[in-house]
């Protein structure tokens, strides 16, 4: 949910209003699955929306790394084929 936009409570407290940006704590939660499980099948789908976040936070950099290490680990995923097709948007982007 923090990956597609959610906000997060001010200092945890839920009886506060959501102000704070939740894509911090997507790519924390993210970049622990993909430590986990590094051969699975949800690590692949974490690869991809670490992409896709760090991609809304103008990071393109360490977007096409994660793109490039889910192509390299799982080629033959469907994601995969995703991932080259992002990667080329965001080099577009870029330019």
């Amino acid at each position: 949910y923090f990956a597609k936009g959610v906000k997060k409570h001010l200092f945890g407290i839920k009886q506060l209003p959501r102000l704070s940006s939740g894509k911090s704590e997507a790519l924390a939660l993210y970049d622990e699955v993909i430590a986990s499980l590094p051969s699975r099948e949800i690590a692949a789908k974490a690869l991809y929306g670490k992409a896709l976040v760090l991609k809304s936070k103008k990071e393109f950099r360490e977007s096409i790394e994660a793109l490039q290490t889910l192509t390299r680990r799982f080629p033959k995923h469907s994601l995969a084929a995703d991932a080259y097709l992002l990667i080329s948007t965001i080099y577009y982007e870029q330019s």
